[in-house]
């Protein structure tokens, strides 16, 4: 559970304009900006698969069971860039780091997010080849797209 602010689909798309990072789309502002629900605040909830920690820094892993195709090649980067937008999983990968950044910088003493985040990897299971790279979404979002994002939350209102 993440304590949230008064937040709206506008108030959301402005915290996650500017510069994303390596696998955040560009137009993500526009796709939340029309997303339907009213003004809500209170508490986010949601399970990240895994969080781990390798090389020194932690990362957010989630499992996606979706058939995307019979061959790898539906499970491309293209295909799945495709199923992540499709599924809205880019803004859930984006709460979830939110969260953890939080977290994090609450727990860890001197926590810098460029040191200790290494990024989010979705692995579409049925995608997955022994020595390939089909079938992993991999994303690192910029520092200050996430810290705007995990602001806006804790604050809500129209601040972003």
């Amino acid at each position: 559970l993440l304590p949230a602010g008064l937040l709206s689909p506008g108030g959301l798309a402005r915290a996650l304009s500017g510069p994303g990072g390596p696998g955040v789309p560009a137009d993500l502002a526009g796709t939340v900006a029309g997303l339907g629900f009213a003004r809500a605040g209170g508490w986010l909830r949601g399970t990240a698969d895994l969080v781990f920690r390798w090389g020194g820094r932690y990362h957010l892993l989630d499992w996606k069971s979706n058939d995307l195709g019979p061959t790898g090649a539906h499970y491309a980067p293209a295909a799945l860039a495709a199923a992540m937008e499709e599924g809205g999983y880019h803004l859930q990968y984006l709460l979830y780091t939110a969260a953890l950044h939080r977290h994090l910088a609450a727990r860890l003493p001197g926590y810098d997010y460029e040191r200790a985040f290494g990024g989010v990897f979705y692995v579409f299971l049925r995608g997955v080849e022994r020595d390939g790279e089909a079938g992993i979404f991999r994303a690192r979002p910029d520092r200050g797209l996430v810290e705007r994002l995990a602001g806006y939350i804790e604050r809500g209102g129209e601040a972003g």
